[in-house]
């Protein structure tokens, strides 16, 4: 449906019923505007400064992946779905959502693999997927998106991430086999040491 504007059907009964249990719109607005973006900032600050604190270029130079993912969700994605909201603007896919989904895989990528117990990794994915599920549900109650551009701006997010993170490894891969080839000090590989 390039270009509609109108929500499916079953958007607005998810949409109407999120609003009717989902508690005060202007509440949730605040959540979608203000809180989305200040957590997604804070944590990539966090990541960066641990990083550098660690002096782990790797966990630095993966931190772009939240950028570079809002960036293809509303340069790329949004113009070519060009699914309008009735107010202005492109909704598909919620590039606040794209940007919490990155945000949730570079802390499941760069903080999960280096927690020592299971339990720990899986109370990490806990607290990210109640991030997830609190922004979709700020989303669709704030009447900022519909369910279908929040549900589709996680896994966008989750996808540039996974993809930057990879590009990230595979160039440092390439330079720590070349630092090799000319004699120079080895290094590890980033999931395995501190960088």
């Amino acid at each position: 449906m390039h270009g509609d504007e109108t929500p499916l059907g079953i958007e607005v009964r998810i949409q109407n019923g999120v609003v009717r249990h989902g508690g005060g719109t202007e509440a949730w607005k605040a959540v979608f505007t203000s809180v989305i973006p200040v957590t997604i900032v804070a944590v990539i600050i966090a990541l960066m400064a641990w990083s550098l604190a660690r002096r782990w270029w790797r966990g630095v130079a993966a931190c772009a992946a939240v950028p570079l993912a809002i960036l293809a969700a509303e340069l790329v994605l949004k113009p070519l779905v060009a699914r309008g909201h009735p107010g202005g603007g492109l909704l598909y896919p919620s590039g606040h959502l794209t940007g919490l989904g990155a945000t949730a895989t570079l802390v499941l990528v760069l903080v999960g693999f280096r927690l020592p117990r299971s339990w720990a990794r899986l109370g990490l994915g806990v607290v990210c997927l109640f991030a997830c599920a609190a922004g979709v549900l700020a989303a669709v109650a704030s009447y900022a998106h519909g369910p279908l551009d929040t549900v589709a701006g996680l896994p966008t997010g989750a996808a540039v991430a996974l993809v930057w993170v990879l590009v990230v490894d595979a160039v440092g891969d390439a330079s720590v086999r070349r630092a090799r080839a000319l004699g120079g000090r080895p290094v590890e590989h980033p999931m395995t040491s501190d960088g």
